[in-house]
Parts: structure tokens; sequence; C-alpha cells
């Protein structure tokens, strides 16, 4: 059974030590509050018996923080803070996560090298400008590296050789100020599945190789991409792409060629206006979800077969003109808060099973998802209703 203990306001260079009473089997969270330092050598509360497997510290004066190799640490936290500086003892084989929050590091540790042990690494909400992969390459063990809520406007990776990275999975350079992402970066993460580079300010994809026959997830969401490709990647597992809230006035170029395990494409937000480029996709054979709501889709006449397509999202689109002519069975399609006025029920294939046309000037919806006993047709018996302005207004956004 696990637990956790609070000390606050403690001074272990004024204050005497005390005892934390647990039973043999019970693993404690030991977290300091306002811990009364600016600098910590972690050997001190290991001698005064105050250092457990799990050590905090939060919302405290430290600046500067030195780690032992010998110190028998597992997690090491460290939040809210003015740190400035930490500093790791070559050899360490004991620390395996490492969480440093909300502080004033203006860049990455150059001692992180020596964690030989560590699985995950975060470090969020600091002042951190730029990142040299190399840092990282070589630490044998790290699966997981968090490096949101910076600064971070430039990457660099100095030395690299095909043996990094062994068992990185994931990385997270979200809600930063990157403005070009260039692929080269990773191309030694071999065992990278999910690589996130959301909430940035990147306006330029360059066309590099992207090698990663591991990935499994990719979001470039919520940034400002006008045009990119995707000829030069190498992502044949990949099941889910993110690249909504963006630019984009096309499908990024060979998006159906590089991208055969694709189930997700989550593409709304974007500056859309080819109804045609859905076509394209005929040859992803795994797609199940496309998301292409609130882009500027006036028409869309669907008439290439997505084999494996249920879900197609077309809301908040200026949409006036929609036709299906094949469709896998049991589509659902949404083109609420479109701009349809004439519609026949007729130009939509019986494989069709739901179309929501809530809150278009003529909405002819029928859902026939929930029915125990399908109808052989869903169009049966579909009662068109024109909508007052009064009802369009809910659409604005």
């Amino acid at each position: 059974m696990d637990f956790e203990c609070s000390v606050r306001d403690w001074n272990p260079m004024q204050d005497g030590a005390f005892t934390l009473v647990r039973e043999s089997k019970q693993s404690m969270f030991l977290t300091f509050i306002n811990l009364q330092t600016m600098s910590l050598n972690m050997a001190m509360l290991q001698e005064k018996g105050m250092l457990e497997n799990s050590t905090r510290i939060r919302n405290s004066p430290v600046q500067s923080i030195y780690l032992p190799a010998a110190i028998k640490l597992g997690t090491l936290t460290i939040d809210q803070t003015p740190l400035l500086n930490v500093t790791i003892e070559q050899n360490n084989t004991c620390l395996d996560t490492l969480v440093i929050s909300d502080s004033q590091l203006r860049e990455v540790p150059g001692t992180v090298a020596h964690l030989l042990a560590v699985l995950r690494i975060d470090i969020t909400v600091a002042r951190i400008r730029s990142i040299d992969f190399a840092l990282f390459a070589r630490l044998p063990r790290l699966e997981i590296l968090t490096l949101n809520f910076n600064f971070i406007h430039r990457l660099e990776y100095s030395a690299s050789a095909d043996s990094d990275f062994p068992e990185l999975r994931e990385l997270y350079i979200s809600n930063n100020r990157l403005t070009t992402v260039n692929f080269t970066h990773f191309r030694t993460m071999h065992a990278l599945e999910s690589l996130y580079l959301s909430s940035n300010q990147i306006r330029h994809v360059q066309d590099s190789p992207l090698l990663g026959a591991r990935l499994r997830f990719l979001d470039l969401s919520c940034n400002s991409v006008v045009h990119m490709s995707t000829c030069n990647w190498t992502v044949g597992s990949l099941l889910n792409f993110a690249m909504y809230n963006n630019s984009l006035v096309r499908f990024p170029a060979c998006l159906e060629e590089t991208m055969p395990e694709v189930r997700y494409l989550q593409l709304s937000f974007n500056s859309f206006s080819h109804g045609s480029d859905i076509g394209r996709l005929a040859s992803l054979e795994k797609l199940q979800i496309l998301d292409v709501g609130y882009n500027r889709i006036t028409r869309l006449a669907l008439d290439t077969l997505i084999p494996s397509l249920k879900y197609l999202n077309l809301e908040h689109n200026p949409i006036v003109q929609l036709s299906v002519g094949v469709a896998n069975d049991g589509l659902a399609i949404n083109v609420r808060c479109g701009a349809i006025e004439e519609f026949d029920p007729a130009n939509v294939t019986h494989s069709v099973i739901a179309l929501e046309m809530g809150h278009c000037p003529l909405d002819c919806s029928w859902d026939r998802r929930g029915d125990n006993e399908r109808a052989a047709d869903a169009r049966t018996n579909v009662q068109c209703v024109r909508n007052d302005v009064t009802d369009r207004d809910w659409c604005k956004v």
C-alpha cells in the first residue's frame, strides 16, 4: 500500500530530522512544501533520513539541486520553484523519473546525460529556448521525453548515430515557439510511436524525410501550416494524423500514398475548398473517420469508395451541394450548419445510414444507427424541413 507524506516549512540546515514511520511493505511519496533552502544537495536529505524513493519538492525557494550518483532515489519531482540549475553526478543508475515543472530553467541541464536508468524526463513550463537532442540521445532506457510549454524556437542535433534513442517511444514538444520543422531531427528515433508538435507557430514543414516505421500518432495541430508534402515520409504504421486548426488549402501531397494504415484523419479548421480532394483518399483502405469540419468546402460529389469509412464530418462548411454515389455500408455523414437549400435524398446512396443536416437552410436528416432492424433504405420516409434565419444563427462561431 502506498501513501503520501507532506513536510512543510522545513529548513534542512537548521531544523532537526524526524522519523517517518510506516509498515515495512509500504511505499511513501514524500513531498516537501516550502523547503527552506536555496541550494540543496540531495545527499543531505538522505543523511537525515528524509529521502524516499519518490520525493517531490514543491513551492519552495530552491534554485540549485545537486544529485550524487549514490543516492537511492527513483523519482524526483520539482515544481513551482525558481530553479536555475540541476547537477547530476555521472553514472546515476537509480533515477528512473525526472519531472521539473514551472521553473526558471533557461536550458536543459547538460548533466541529464548522466541518467543511465531514466525512463521518463519532463521539463515543462520553463524558459528553455533551444534543444539539442544529443543530450538525450544516448540514454539507453529513455522512453518518454516531454518538453511542453517552454519557449523553444530551435531544434538541434549536434551529433547523431543510428544507435541513438534506442527506446524513445513518446516525444512531446507542444506549446512552444517553433516556426519550422525539419524531420531529419527525428531520423534516429526508430522506436518512436507518438510525436506531438501541436500549438507551436509552425508555418513551414520542410520537405525532409520522416522515417518513422513505428510511428502511430503524429500531431501537428494548432499551427499555421499552409502547404505541406508527405512524399518523403515513411510512416507505414501511422494510425492517427492530426492537422486540425492550421491553414491548409489542399490535402498534403502524397497523403494517400504514405499512410496505408491510417484510421483517423483530423483535418478540421483549415481552409480546404476542394471537395474533390476527398476522393483522393480511396486508396486508404483502413480509414474510418475523416474530419474536415470547419473548412470552406462548397460542393462534394463523392463517387469513389473509401472502403472502411464510417464517419465523414463536414459540419460548418458552406456546402451548397452534396451527392454521394457510392459509400461503405453504414457510413454516417454530418453536414450540420451547411448552406444546402436544395437537396434530393435520392442523390445519396442507401449505404449512408445517417445524414445530419441540422441548421442547414433545408434539413433532410435521417438516422438509422439505433434501429435494431435497420431499414433496407435509410432514406425511406425522410421529411425535409426548411429552417428560418433564427435557427441559422445557432451556427455562428
